[in-house]
């Protein structure tokens, strides 16, 4: 949606409660750019499959069933752009229970919906296709409900010249950042199929899937802080980052700590050891760069809250070439542990830059030399005890204490915390 969802989130943070008009302008014109870009897609994706299809080796049984369902799917493409809007007008009012609650909702209903109307009605693709965007349909009216109260909406439809410039000029580069930056996320993976082959992407995909997950907490808690950081002013935007800079810094490090200590028993069990063996070192490196990935969403989110989404977009246009040649070379010396080196570096030298851009340096230099320790700590308890089980498990605990007696330092809300329930201890004994 070129970004067009978060330029609503932003404007709409910054509004006072007062300008209701205002809020409801742009989350028209929000709308209004949306649908229809929505439907240049559906009909660049309807007109193009068509135009494909001599050349895609669609058996005529496939393409009995396929073809009735490709306008279903161009027929979705302005919903969810629509549907991104209606988040970002939620998220700009901070009604993240009711986004979430929406999402979950929204996911479970599409799975749900097309397993029931399979089991009822049809398994055709057709159908199938039907129930999940009358399950999306039906969450994006409930949505508008909600946005009509929230903002609240009064019915004044005006599409304005310079309020859609406004959300271009901030969407635009929101949109440049979300395509080089899924381009930087995924490239690696690409390479590594032309130049391992497809069974070496299979081997490095799955620990890295199992890696990012790490990437939740701090993509969740930059979701709540986007629009508080969006109408504060500078002082006070430098001020919460630190805050959560911290707070994440912590969090990913234990995170990052735990995924050290258990990955290798983890695709053991849940694949075999000789996987295990070949996928925990590159989990294992792979760590370093989720863990700054994590932190840099801290700085990313502020630098694009305070209006300055351009710098963002800049660091990762630049960063891009550099970083296809350092992957392939890496991957042609290293292999796949060359690729995970590579992923990492480019994540660390990417938190830097924002980090440095953002004035928050000073606390990524605070925790990165506690972190550092706790990981090679974490690392030689797996690679140099003994494979027992209650040796590692006596490794983990201290580990884990460690990173409690670090959190409690580093954190003052959870010393204080810490310190007021000693007290009430006392008293009560």
């Amino acid at each position: 949606d070129l970004g067009l969802s978060r330029a609503t989130t932003n404007q709409i943070a910054r509004l006072e409660s007062t300008e209701n008009d205002r809020g409801e302008q742009i989350f028209w014109n929000a709308c209004f750019a949306n649908l229809v870009f929505g439907t240049i897609g559906a009909m660049v994706f309807y007109f193009g499959f068509y135009a494909l299809e001599p050349w895609l080796n669609i058996s005529d049984a496939t393409k009995s069933e396929l073809v009735p369902s490709i306008a279903l799917l161009a027929a979705a493409i302005p919903l969810g752009t629509v549907s991104g809007v209606l988040v970002g007008a939620l998220e700009g009012k901070e009604k993240f229970l009711l986004v979430n609650a929406f999402q979950s909702a929204g996911s479970i209903l599409s799975q749900i919906g097309p397993l029931l109307a399979g089991l009822y009605i049809s398994t055709s693709l057709f159908t199938l296709i039907c129930a999940a965007i009358w399950a999306r349909l039906l969450l994006s009216c409930l949505m508008m409900v909600w946005v009509v109260r929230c903002l609240p909406l009064r019915g004044r439809v005006h599409v304005s010249s310079n309020q859609l410039k406004d959300l271009f000029n901030y969407g635009g580069w929101i949109g440049l950042t979300n395509l080089v930056s899924s381009l930087l996320h995924n490239i690696d993976q690409l390479l590594i199929g032309w130049l391992l082959g497809a069974r070496a992407v299979t081997q490095y995909t799955i620990p890295f899937s199992l890696v990012c997950k790490a990437l939740i907490l701090p993509l969740a808690a930059c979701r709540a802080l986007f629009p508080m950081l969006s109408r504060s002013t500078d002082e006070e935007a430098v001020r919460v980052a630190r805050e959560s800079v911290r707070l994440v810094g912590v969090l990913m490090t234990c995170i990052c700590v735990a995924i050290l200590l258990f990955s290798k028993f983890f695709f053991s069990v849940w694949i075999n050891p000789e996987f295990a063996k070949d996928a925990s070192p590159i989990a294992n490196i792979l760590v370093l760069g989720v863990w700054a990935n994590g932190l840099a969403v801290i700085p990313y989110t502020t630098l694009q809250g305070q209006g300055r989404p351009k710098i963002v977009a800049r660091f990762h246009l630049l960063e891009f070439f550099p970083y296809v040649g350092l992957l392939c070379f890496m991957v042609n010396i290293f292999g796949l542990m060359g690729a995970a080196f590579a992923w990492s570096i480019r994540a660390i030298i990417d938190a830097w830059l924002l980090f440095h851009t953002a004035k928050l340096l000073a606390e990524l230099r605070r925790l990165t030399m506690p972190t550092v320790l706790l990981f090679v700590v974490s690392w030689s308890a797996v690679e140099y005890l003994p494979p027992t089980l209650w040796l590692q498990l006596l490794g983990s605990g201290l580990c884990l204490l460690a990173m409690i007696g670090w959190a409690t330092l580093t954190i003052p809300e959870l010393k204080r915390y810490l310190s007021t329930l000693s007290h009430k201890k006392k008293m009560a004994d």
